[in-house]
C-alpha cells in the first residue's frame, strides 16, 4: 500500500499514536479491574502517583499495572520500528551495498 499524500500518513501517525494512549489507558484499567475481582495479585510500590493520573490514565501504583502497560507500549513501539526496518531500513542497506 503506496501512501501518496502526506496528509494522509499524517493523519495515520496521528491515529496510531492515538491507539496506542487508548491501550494504555485500557491496559491499566483492565488490571486494576482484575485487582479488584482479586483475579491477579496485588502488589504495590512505594511510589507516590497523583490521584489524577489514576483517574485519567489509570496509572496506579502496583507493579502488575505498570509493567502490563510497560510491555504494552514495548510491544506497539517494537513492532512499528520492526515493521520500519523491513520495509524500510533493510531495503535501503542492501541497496546501498549493491
Amino acid at each position: 500500500m503506496l501512501i501518496k499524500s502526506f496528509r494522509t500518513k499524517k493523519m495515520l501517525i496521528l491515529t496510531g499514536v492515538m491507539l496506542t494512549a487508548v491501550l494504555f489507558v485500557m491496559v491499566g484499567e483492565t488490571v486494576q479491574e482484575m485487582q479488584l475481582a482479586e483475579w491477579i495479585p496485588t502488589t504495590k510500590i512505594d511510589v507516590d502517583i497523583s490521584a489524577w493520573l489514576g483517574v485519567w490514565f489509570s496509572v496506579f501504583p502496583t507493579i502488575e499495572t505498570l509493567a502490563l502497560q510497560a510491555f504494552a507500549m514495548v510491544f506497539v513501539i517494537g513492532s512499528y520500528l520492526y515493521l520500519q526496518f523491513v520495509r524500510i531500513w533493510k531495503p535501503r542497506m542492501l541497496e546501498n551495498l549493491n
